[in-house]
């Protein structure tokens, strides 16, 4: 039969209307491995882990459901014979044991925390009565828990019976005997334990581990991997990273004293692959193997060979699952022929993400696939970097070191795969009309490959550094390169004979720390424009049009963009601002840092023109896009942090809190995120689980918050007193003191309360509720005032009003407080003595020479008000260390609380 393209594994979820709608997830298939579904009622259908969620994926219609729940990796699945019951469970803090209904896509029953750390195994009786927990190790005390649940009982949220596992060898496989679900079999690398259990007569179980020795084998027993119990006999067996399998049989009447005739121990060892066994389970009278050969192999009670499937060439075998849809009977055979191999239909999941399924008659009947049906592809264990085609719906990722893999995720297929041998592929980009993708290496290469094809055009060389960014002109024939030595690098298509050739224009090293941002941009003008942003807090601008061969790369200017004490994080051109008027004749930039602010930068003034408050549903924003919707056409802006979350901003930026959408998008760090050509879909990257999640951008609920200036102050008044219920009405009675005092704090006429207080009293309104704005953060907040009157062509404000001074508060204020670390990082910046220690004079001297130098005269105020001496000298001792100094001096509490971050 013809080879169709191998489908991507995907999911789906339903999320609130406002910004994401849904979700498609692809995995290479992790350690949960995957469940065939399939059933007597005709339902085919299997089910795998994609990081934090399970996947139901129904064959016939390619239709996908979303099992969510868990917000750590899903670490093992499990399934009742029957399959009306899907286990899931995860490790990790608030760990959950979730059982679903696979028909209804519901949760049935939540086990929350079942164990401290999370579960690394589990399995399930096939009446679905009891489930069987192994807890993950603790890393302190070396503690493992097994644990024993009755499903049937929904009175208690405790385990039935919880035991200690004993130290030394940590258990990483557990099993019930389908002839005796009172007996539980676990496995480690070093030993195997049996466990017993008397419900509701025990609350522990009673455990035997069977010693082994090499020598009465002749051989060395290496490792173990895998076990299980071997259906209508009184055998279990485990096998080994050698291939070998070592069986367990009762002792019987030969017991020695003090051991039951139950007891098992190791009666003989069977080499049954060539390679490590990587998974033994058992169907019917078979015993079914799996190993890093990639085979499959069914034996009879007996260990002798009954059936091999060894032609599946997909990798190494993680797990295999049967249907419950009966047998597959070979054509002309009768399902009671014991001279034939009948068994029923499988599946094989593999190391390298594939998912196969296996007609058991295939063995028998040679016009059958031996090589089974692929029904799902993965993609790569690690991702890197991702980027969205600018004209197709597909994406390319880069991963595993040297791997680059296009896909369409319309059709969910990999469309190529290439391996750079001796490379490790570090960033990616396409060119705005799709023909290039341009792959930078660790080394110092990049490759310009052509569309579709992945064939290297160009391959480019200017350094040995390392490639952290690339950015293509829109016109796609300059591309500029940032290196892990903190200089960009310009390339340009020249003209040579019938063709355009890449050539090296130069490298401007204009940062001292690493780049964050770089990105091309079209002028108001119709110029292109280049920047780069730097985590030292400065932003460039380089000269394309002055920039040569002879010349190198030239730079405009270099400014400082980032407000003190923070560090810049991401940066994107910003489009025309709607409500300016003149704001369309601005280059606009937006800057992220780690102070949780979006800043609007205005090339042409080279200032900081506006400051909003950011999301702060998990870290600083680590990369911004600004794209337009395909459903509004409407400007958004899409984002991610380092570490689980992604979301929309609705455009104009204004600090609103209802305005941001953000979703746990995975379980750990993210490698990065792209929108697609339509700007519909967002794609996401998880970096250490293989899983790019496809997101459908719907932004009705963004649009919908859309608010007059009444209803945006309600909106600053609801975040302030989510945080804290007093502040607003603190706030409300700063502001009219500051009207009076305004006029005058002697005067006896009648006042005017207009709503209003002079630009002049912003600081001291700012101090009065405890933000304490430097003077550079006021010129900011003073020029932010401006340019909005500007663009709106008005004279600069003389005063403001209540609501634009609560926008500035709470775009403008510190999101987390300084704490106890940032007072000990700033006396070993000030260069605090090897036990964290300035002197007296040293401190002084700094506070009235450097940064923002405070008269001596204010140092000496400031002092007798913390501390109530006269003296600065009384105030201090010699020497002060950061602890004292934030102790006695400041106040500070000795365990300061936890920071506050406002959402």
């Amino acid at each position: 039969m013809s080879e169709e393209p191998k489908a991507l594994a995907v999911s789906r979820i339903s999320v609130p209307a406002q910004g994401l709608h849904w979700v498609v997830g692809l995995s290479n298939i992790g350690a949960g491995g995957v469940l065939n579904l399939t059933a007597d009622d005709q339902r085919e259908c299997i089910c795998y882990a994609a990081a934090h969620t399970a996947v139901l994926y129904s064959l016939p219609d390619k239709r996908q459901t979303m099992l969510q729940g868990h917000c750590n990796s899903i670490s093992c699945l499990c399934a009742s014979a029957d399959k009306s019951i899907v286990v899931t469970a995860d490790v990790g803090p608030d760990s959950l044991v979730v059982l679903w209904d696979p028909r209804s896509a519901n949760p049935l029953r939540t086990i929350q925390s079942p164990h401290r750390h999370g579960t690394i195994a589990m399995d399930i009786t096939a009446d679905g009565a009891y489930l069987v927990t192994l807890g993950a190790e603790d890393a302190d005390s070396g503690e493992q828990v097994i644990a024993l649940w009755d499903l049937h009982s929904t009175a208690s949220a405790e385990a039935a019976i919880r035991t200690n596992i004993p130290a030394g060898d940590m258990q990483l496989t557990v099993h019930f005997n389908s002839d005796n679900t009172a007996e539980i079999m676990t496995n480690g690398r070093q030993r195997v334990y049996f466990w017993g259990s008397q419900l509701p007569h025990a609350n522990s179980f009673k455990y035997y581990s069977p010693p082994l020795c090499a020598a009465d084998f002749k051989q060395a027993i290496r490792d173990y991997t895998a076990s299980t119990f071997v259906p209508r006999t009184t055998s279990a067996v485990t096998g080994t990273v050698d291939g070998d399998i070592v069986v367990w049989e009762e002792q019987g009447s030969s017991a020695l004293e003090g051991m039951r005739a139950s007891d098992r121990r190791a009666a003989k060892v069977i080499r049954i692959h060539n390679t490590p066994i990587t998974h033994l389970t058992c169907i019917d009278r078979f015993i079914v193997s799996g190993g890093a050969d990639g085979f499959v192999r069914f034996f009879d009670p007996h260990f002798r060979l009954a059936a091999w499937f060894e032609d599946l060439s997909a990798g190494e075998i993680s797990s295999i699952s049967f249907s419950a849809a009966g047998m597959s009977v070979p054509a002309g055979a009768e399902e009671g022929d014991l001279n034939l191999f009948m068994a029923p239909d499988f599946l094989v999941a593999t190391s390298q993400g594939q998912v196969l399924a296996v007609q058991a008659g295939s063995f028998e009947d040679v016009r059958l696939p031996r090589k089974g049906t692929c029904l799902l592809q993965g993609a790569l264990n690690s991702v890197t970097s991702i980027a969205a085609h600018p004209l197709k719906p597909e994406f390319a990722i880069i991963g595993d070191g040297s791997s680059l893999q296009v896909w369409d995720f319309l059709r969910h297929t990999n469309l190529k795969t290439r391996q750079f041998e001796g490379l490790e592929l570090t960033c990616l980009c396409y060119s705005r009309d799709g023909t290039v993708l341009a792959v930078g290496c660790s080394t110092g290469q990049i490759h310009l490959l052509t569309d579709g094809l992945l064939a290297t055009s160009s391959e480019l060389k200017s350094t040995k550094k390392e490639i952290v960014r690339l950015a293509f002109s829109s016109s796609g024939r300059q591309l500029a390169v940032a290196c892990e030595d903190h200089a960009v690098m310009l390339f340009r298509q020249q003209p040579q004979r019938d063709s355009l050739r890449w050539e090296y224009m130069g490298r401007h090293l204009a940062h001292h720390a690493r780049i964050c941002g770089l990105c091309f941009g079209e002028a108001p003008s119709g110029q292109t424009k280049l920047f780069s942003l730097g985590r030292d807090g400065r932003i460039a601008e380089y000269d394309l049009e002055n920039s040569s061969i002879p010349n190198g790369l030239k730079m405009v200017t270099l400014r400082d963009v980032a407000a003190a004490g923070t560090t810049p994080t991401a940066l994107t051109f910003a489009p025309p601002m709607p409500y300016f008027m003149q704001g369309s004749a601005d280059t606009l930039l937006v800057t992220a840092d780690d102070a949780f602010k979006l800043r609007l930068y205005s090339a042409d003034s080279q200032s900081c023109v506006a400051t909003y408050l950011g999301p702060t549903f998990s870290g600083p924003l680590e990369d911004l896009v600004v794209f337009r919707s395909g459903v509004t056409d409407q400007p958004y802006v899409a984002y991610c942090t380092a570490d689980r979350v992604v979301g929309l901003l609705a455009w104009p930026l204004d600090g609103d809190a209802s305005r941001a959408l953000g979703l746990i998008a995975h379980p750990r760090a993210l490698a990065g995120m792209a929108v697609s050509h339509d700007g519909r879909k967002l794609l996401t990257a998880g970096r250490a689980d293989g899983v790019i999640n496809i997101w459908e951008v719907n932004t009705t609920g963004l649009d919908a918050t859309c608010s007059t200036p009444e209803q945006q102050c309600q909106t600053w008044a609801n975040m302030l007193n989510a945080q804290d219920p007093g502040l607003l009405d603190e706030i409300r009675d700063y502001f009219y003191y500051a009207q009076i005092r305004a006029q005058g704090d002697s005067s006896s006429a009648p006042r005017v309360i207009d709503g209003q207080v002079p630009v002049s009293m912003i600081p001291d309104l700012m101090r009065g509720l405890g933000h304490y704005p430097s003077a550079a953060e006021m010129t900011d907040m003073l020029e932010d005032l401006k340019y909005a009157a500007a663009s709106r062509q008005q004279a600069p404000p003389a005063h403001i009003t209540f609501n634009q001074f609560l926008a500035l508060y709470i775009n403008y204020r510190h999101v987390r407080g300084v704490e106890l670390a940032d007072i000990q990082q700033a006396f070993q910046t000030l260069g605090a003595d090897g036990e964290g220690r300035l002197g007296r004079e040293d401190l002084v001297d700094i506070l009235t020479s450097s940064g923002e130098p405070m008269s001596a005269e204010e140092v000496a105020t400031c002092l007798q008000a913390l501390t109530g001496h006269q003296h600065a000298e009384d105030a201090m001792p010699g020497m002060v260390a950061a602890t004292e100094f934030a102790d006695q001096i400041l106040g500070f509490q000795e365990d300061p609380a936890e920071p506050i971050l406002v959402s």
